[in-house]
């Protein structure tokens, strides 16, 4: 288990990270909805988590990127990146 408060502070995506991602449409017309918050993980099992191999690991706030998701690409941006305890 990894404790993201024990990292030192960064504003890159590693392990335990919280990350803030918005979508096209947040960077359009800013609404709480259209942001998402998710965790990293090594397991990536737990709701809410993103796996390990996502594309976000290494990249910073401010940083843009296309997902590639079942549905389509999708491009997002990195709004904040945390290191939170673990609930």
């Amino acid at each position: 288990m990894i404790d993201p408060t024990a990292r030192e502070l960064t504003d890159r995506v590693f392990f335990g990270a919280t990350v803030t991602l918005a979508d096209e449409d947040a960077r359009r017309t800013p609404t709480a909805s259209s942001e998402s918050t998710k965790r990293t993980s090594r397991a990536g099992a737990s709701r809410g988590s993103l796996r390990s191999r996502a594309p976000l690991l290494k990249r910073q706030e401010g940083e843009q990127f296309t997902f590639k998701a079942p549905g389509g690409d999708q491009l997002l941006e990195i709004v904040r990146v945390e290191y939170l305890p673990i609930d």
